[in-house]
């Protein structure tokens, strides 16, 4: 386990004492966390007020220190001006938004700018495709702007800080660069090779470029190149490029979800309901009980079985990570407050139910909802709006516990380890595969 650390004056534990389950191919983990979340102070409130089209570079931002190692992976790019990327996955009505669910979709939004670094190539971010509303695993139904989910804004700041040379274009804008457009074969199958430094370059755009009659050296501001490409569920290597602690923490970290739904967020955990006058804060599940789960990734019951698990060994935890009695260890295993997240309420009912019988207060998001301070949020908001009010409300549990083969429960988890100095999903080997 992770040695505590002090903040603040006082001590917890780094990213939260840490257990993992097996449920045949379903992995759990919980992590432990102090009653004050830290990752926050990581977005910083910035003293100026920038657009997508002001000049300010965002030099007066405070900024976590791994993103000056994207100012130097930029400094060394080649880059090629009037080379540009449209970056999506044939998603949506026009087969140009970025799809996947919510988590995935970031996935692919956080490859397609690395991908395009690596080419030394501008990038056209990409419309967000919209669930069908009738039906939620219908993503392509259509499209909206991709600030509705993600605030490109913030991007854009820390691009032209930490990356000046990477270019960005807004809200799928191709105008002026799109009379000559090249199709870069997609990549319908896993290949870790391609997301990996110089590959893409080498092996797609260039002979992508030269099939098309194109010399790469003519390309130009004044003769620009767009290039067209729609990815399937791949993802850069930052495991095996070592660059999670680095390159992929700072992209990610410069591309948060929509700071106005993670504002009411922060709301919701506000709440009596989960700011418990005790001051012991509350346990988030994230269960995934929609109707487009993957049975083959385990039923629903063997999640409800281990988080059940997971909580009666939470209730008997009195030690700390180095196995001394500890007053924050038992304050944690005191919790009776419970957030269970999930994109159907009536699938949750019965979990719900059973936390009750065990003696827990379960909330979800209808709950809190409902209330006078986001009582507009219930109706107004589409699926995967509210999945990212909910996100922040995982994020800032005392105890969180998810699934490794959830995206969402993956990058909560990420997020919240996000300010520690180390890998601590390589450090602890929560990899399918890596014997936990």
């Amino acid at each position: 386990m992770a040695p505590p650390q002090q903040r603040g004056g006082r001590f917890f534990f780094t990213t939260r004492m840490t257990v993992c389950f097996l449920i045949a191919t379903i992995t759990l983990y919980f992590v432990f966390g102090s009653d004050t979340f830290s990752r926050s102070s990581l977005y910083a409130t910035t003293t100026t007020t920038a657009t997508v089209d002001d000049d300010t570079t965002g030099d007066q931002e405070e900024a976590p220190p791994f993103m000056a190692t994207l100012s130097e992976l930029c400094a060394d790019t080649q880059w090629t001006p009037g080379l540009w990327f449209h970056c999506h996955s044939f998603c949506g009505p026009e087969k140009t938004a970025i799809c996947g669910g919510l988590n995935n979709a970031r996935n692919r939004l956080l490859t397609c700018v690395r991908l395009a670094i690596d080419a030394g190539v501008g990038i056209v971010l990409p419309d967000a495709g919209q669930r069908n509303p009738e039906a939620p695993s219908d993503l392509g139904w259509g499209k909206t702007d991709l600030e509705r989910y993600f605030d490109s804004a913030f991007f854009v700041r820390q691009m032209r800080r930490w990356c000046p040379g990477l270019s960005v274009r807004t809200g799928a804008d191709r105008t002026g660069i799109d009379k000559v457009v090249v199709d870069v074969p997609m990549l319908k199958m896993l290949d870790p090779t391609m997301y990996s430094p110089g590959v893409f370059r080498k092996q797609r755009v260039d002979p992508a470029i030269i099939s098309a009659g194109i010399d790469i050296g003519d390309i130009s501001p004044a003769k620009p190149v767009l290039l067209n490409w729609g990815d399937s569920f791949c993802k850069w290597d930052e495991v095996g490029t070592g660059e999670r602690t680095n390159h992929w923490r700072a992209l990610f970290y410069a591309f948060p979800h929509n700071p106005d739904l993670l504002a009411m967020g922060r709301a919701m955990v506000s709440r009596p309901e989960l700011s418990p006058s005790n001051g012991a804060g509350y346990i988030a599940l994230h269960y995934r009980c929609e109707k487009d789960w993957p049975q083959s990734m385990g039923p629903r019951e063997s999640q409800v079985q281990r988080y059940k698990q997971g909580l009666e060994a939470l209730r008997s935890q009195t030690h700390s990570a180095e196995g001394d009695d500890s007053d924050a260890a038992k304050s944690m295993s005191a919790i009776r407050t419970v957030y269970l997240s999930c994109g159907d309420r009536e699938m949750l009912k019965p979990f719900k139910t059973e936390l009750e019988q065990m003696g827990y207060a379960a909330y979800d998001k209808w709950d809190l909802l409902s209330s006078d301070a986001v009582a507009r949020l219930d109706d107004s908001l589409d699926f995967d709006e509210k999945a990212i009010v909910e996100y922040e409300v995982l994020l800032r549990a005392a105890v969180f516990y998810g699934m490794t083969t959830s995206t969402m429960s993956l990058y909560v988890a990420f997020d919240r380890t996000l300010d520690e100095p180390h890998d601590y999903f390589t450090t602890y080997r929560w990899y399918p595969g890596q014997g936990q």
